[in-house]
């Protein structure tokens, strides 16, 4: 999830289970330790195929992370001194480890047992930034840091916290898998038999899904699913027949692409320039278009590779306004 998110979450672990025996610095160290995986985005330039790989690895790992606690635990005793140095490797451990957890409760992915595995877990349980998660953890963040706080008070609060938004996260799964129950059985009705569906949380609208099927064939199917929407519009994509497609899919880039989308892909050619979208996401107003896509040139492929690129440019109002209402029912 978004860092605000992680660095509250290590603040809300410390205060609330840590703080009476290891002081007001736990909070801090808290904080950092809750940011700490993160720390992958300072080895690698953003939105280079490195990135994709990299992003949410080692520093995500829970055989790594353990670890990692051991110096971090060292220094906050240092410059805590306070408590002994198990219990701020035990505040360490789990403010490290609950960051790529949660993590894994969004659709990117996140390989949770590298480097040993490089499988992506993604259980499509909460958007990358989801205000009901992340106010109460700002709420009593911003309760441990002031001085008029009743410290027993704020402890039971942000021991609360955690409990609600560890129950929300389970909601979020529950109505993930409601989502792909529900849009399943529409795609089956129109003919379609997906081999694999998705689930994806949207961008800041809670209970709105964006359910994407594959076929065996690589046809895809889409739609918007949220508890107070009755049937929303379902979209296809059947992609072009290209030659050169299977080779650009083989190399270096293409697999990467594909892993990184777990085979959701939308395929699209404009003038020989060809297109590969991650249909996982998609914008309320252009479904076949997101966030992530990379593009190669035929007229110059193998010579040019399959190249990220950029983020579209996007109406955010527009998006804002028909996600709210597609949320809460009042447009398909």
């Amino acid at each position: 999830m978004d860092t605000v998110t992680q660095v509250v979450l290590g603040t809300a672990i410390a205060e609330g289970c840590f703080r009476r025996k290891l002081g007001k610095k736990s909070l801090f160290f808290g904080a950092f330790c809750g940011w700490f995986p993160d720390s992958d985005v300072l080895l690698h330039s953003f939105g280079t195929w490195e990135s994709m790989v990299s992003h949410r690895a080692e520093t995500h790992s829970l055989i790594c992370l353990p670890l990692f606690a051991l110096p971090l635990a060292w220094l906050g005793h240092r410059w805590g001194k306070k408590g002994q140095w198990a219990q701020w490797y035990h505040l360490a451990f789990w403010a490290v480890v609950t960051h790529p957890l949660l993590d894994s409760f969004t659709s990117y992915g996140t390989q949770l047992f590298a480097p040993f595995s490089d499988t992506r877990v993604a259980w499509d349980g909460v958007g990358i930034i989801d205000l009901i998660y992340t106010l109460p953890l700002i709420y009593v963040s911003w309760q441990a840091f002031r001085k008029q706080s009743d410290r027993a008070r704020s402890q039971k609060h942000a021991r609360w916290a955690l409990m609600a938004t560890t129950v929300y996260l389970a909601f979020g799964l529950a109505l993930s898998q409601r989502a792909i129950q529900h849009s399943t059985a529409r795609f089956k009705a129109e003919g379609f038999e997906p081999v694999a569906v998705k689930a994806n949380p949207s961008l800041l609208f809670s209970f709105l899904r964006r359910v994407a099927a594959r076929d065996a064939d690589g046809n895809l199917m889409a739609t918007s699913y949220s508890p107070f929407m009755r049937n929303s519009t379902i979209v296809r994509h059947t992609p072009p027949k290209i030659p050169e497609l299977q080779a650009i899919l083989e190399s270096e880039e293409g697999q990467i692409f594909s892993w990184f989308n777990e085979g959701f892909y939308s395929v699209h050619l404009d003038d020989q320039q060809l297109t590969l979208v991650d249909a996982r996401y998609g914008f309320q107003s252009d479904p076949w278009n997101s966030p992530f896509s990379a593009t190669v040139d035929l007229r110059a492929w193998p010579e040019d590779r399959l190249t990220l690129k950029q983020r579209p440019k996007l109406d955010v109002g527009a998006e804002f306004s028909l996600g709210w209402r597609r949320m809460w029912g009042l447009s398909n």
